[in-house]
């Protein structure tokens, strides 16, 4: 499975943060998140992790599409 893109919304101090993980469109095999500390970058794969394991997730399902290709 991959994943194409996130959308998240007033986690923490990440207001509101979309990133496509497309290129030429096609959904990328290896994604690498960079910044300074305090940046986020925790934060988005924390969110990521607690949305598989439905933790602490307040979700629109209509805006949700997992499929595997």
């Amino acid at each position: 499975m991959k994943i194409e893109k996130v959308h998240i919304k007033n986690i923490k101090g990440i207001k509101d943060l979309e990133l496509s993980f497309r290129k030429d469109n096609e959904i990328l095999d290896v994604i690498v998140l960079a910044g300074v500390n305090g940046s986020g970058k925790t934060t988005i794969l924390e969110s990521i992790k607690d949305f598989f394991y439905n933790k602490n997730i307040d979700y629109d399902l209509s805006l949700i599409h997992i499929s595997e290709p």
